[in-house]
């Protein structure tokens, strides 16, 4: 379901959200055009958020969201003040990549693919990837970095109406290996 954002006051300096267009900042606010599309159960309320100092005095909520159902507000989106450290409760990569149908032919969920709703993606993966950009890190190797790209898992396609495509492979962390779907 799509679900409004409440935006903070932190919001307007954030790193996050300080340099997207008003216009996107009051789509993604407003009940009758916003694309925020939340598939979770769980998060954390607003209120637990603020009880917690190792929370509060780490990240800065920038958005929270109503619950229609239960009424309960919960942190929506959120950064750090001294670390590249991002979350959203929410899912703007859906805007873009999920198109999934029931086998009626419906739309497996209410997902706006508006240009709007595209472009408030596209602004937060580029800010997103413009953070990433400043690490430091890399390979010893070209060929090391090669063995780790995403790009050596075959992409499923056929899974239902859930999720247009999937990876699903071994993904080695330094101490353990999983099997998931990415």
């Amino acid at each position: 379901m799509t679900l409004p954002l409440i935006f903070t006051e932190q919001a307007k300096s954030s790193k996050m959200l300080a340099d997207m267009p008003s216009d996107l900042l009051t789509m993604l606010a407003d009940p009758s055009q916003t694309s925020a599309f939340n598939a979770h159960h769980n998060g954390i309320d607003v209120k637990n958020f603020y009880k917690y100092d190792s929370l509060y005095t780490t990240f800065n909520v920038l958005a929270s969201s109503i619950d229609p159902v239960t009424g309960r507000e919960f942190v929506a989106v959120i950064e750090s003040e001294q670390y590249p450290f991002y979350g959203v409760q929410w899912h703007p990569e859906k805007n873009v990549f999920e198109l999934g149908m029931d086998p009626d032919g419906t739309p497996h969920e209410a997902i706006v693919h508006s240009p709007a709703a595209i472009s408030a993606t596209l602004n937060l993966a580029e800010f997103f990837v413009g953070e990433a950009k400043k690490n430091q890190r890399s390979f010893p190797s070209e060929g090391e970095e090669a063995a780790h790209l995403i790009w050596n898992y075959p992409v499923y396609g056929d899974v239902g109406a859930k999720f247009v495509q999937v990876y699903v492979g071994s993904f080695r962390t330094s101490t353990t290996e999983e099997t998931s779907m990415a």
